[in-house]
C-alpha cells in the first residue's frame, strides 16, 4: 500500500524520537513523504487592568519569539 505522506508528532522526548524513526521506516517502505508536526504553547499571563483587559504587543512578540525559539528545535530531526 502507497501512503502520498505519512505525518508524525516530533518532541524533543525520547518517544518522539522513536516516532521519528518509525514513520521513517514507514515512509521508506510505503514510498511516502514525512511531514513533521511540532507544536508549543506558552501560557500568557493574566490580563492586566492597565491595559484595558488585553497583553501588550511587546509581550506578544516575547510568547510569538519563544514559540518560534520551541519548533526550531525540532527542526534538526528533519535535516
Amino acid at each position: 500500500m502507497d501512503y502520498a505522506q505519512v505525518l508524525v508528532a516530533v518532541d524533543d522526548g525520547p518517544a518522539g524520537q522513536t516516532r521519528l524513526e518509525f514513520c521513517r521506516e514507514l515512509a521508506i517502505a510505503t514510498r511516502s513523504g514525512v511531514i513533521g508536526l511540532a507544536a508549543a504553547s506558552h501560557t500568557p499571563s493574566p490580563v492586566g487592568a492597565e491595559l484595558g483587559g488585553g497583553l501588550s504587543a511587546d509581550l506578544l512578540t516575547a510568547y510569538r519569539e519563544a514559540a518560534d525559539f520551541v519548533l526550531m528545535q525540532a527542526h534538526p530531526a528533519f535535516t
